[in-house]
């Protein structure tokens, strides 16, 4: 093992165990744990009491504690159940949708409920500014063309479904494209 460095003795910052760390790897902001257990314990964000009941989950979701069938704890997420108790029972492959991304905000007027696939594609596209959902529920596009402004769906080539959304242009910048390109090409013949 010659030829990596010096050891050096250090604690682990998660469990304060005693371990040898390479300097180098030390001075790269290496070396912190004992182990890669240790490691993934102290970047494990705690959950967050919100009072009697509640807390805040790792992902940003609030869960309500209480008890079920036969003394037995049981957790749920806030946002199922402010849903349920205004819609009835979520059917199978449903998920509900936070409308303005906030995922404390569990009012019923903010809450959606979409199949699995279309929230996931849903929010992926906000999680990348692609897409944003006003308060009326109306889907609003950033345009990958020229403009770049906020437009309808409408306003987009039908071409231009969830699955396509990335490559998509509105209809203004996509005639603009199409302009600029050799006839011989928008007609398909090659010489």
């Amino acid at each position: 093992m010659g030829g990596r460095g010096p050891l050096e003795s250090r604690a682990c910052q998660h469990c304060g165990k005693v371990f040898e760390a390479r300097v180098s790897e030390v001075r790269e902001g290496r070396g912190l744990y004992c182990g890669k257990s240790c490691a993934a314990r102290a970047r494990k964000r705690p959950r967050k009491p919100l009072g009697a009941g509640k807390y805040l989950s790792q992902k940003g979701y609030v869960v309500l504690c209480g008890y079920g069938e036969a003394g037995r704890q049981k957790k749920r997420f806030e946002h199922r159940v402010v849903w349920e108790s205004v819609n009835g029972p979520i059917p199978a492959g449903m998920n509900i949708h936070h409308i303005d991304g906030d995922k404390t905000n569990n009012d019923i007027s903010n809450l959606q409920c979409l199949t699995i696939s279309n929230h996931s594609t849903l929010s992926a596209l906000e999680r990348y500014d692609r897409v944003m959902v006003d308060a009326l529920g109306v889907e609003w596009w950033r345009c990958l063309g020229n403009c770049g402004k906020w437009k309808l769906r409408d306003d987009y080539h039908a071409d231009a479904n969830l699955h396509f959304i990335p490559r998509s242009r509105c209809k203004k910048c996509k005639n603009a494209e199409e302009r600029k390109r050799p006839r011989r090409e928008r007609n398909g013949r090659q010489h």
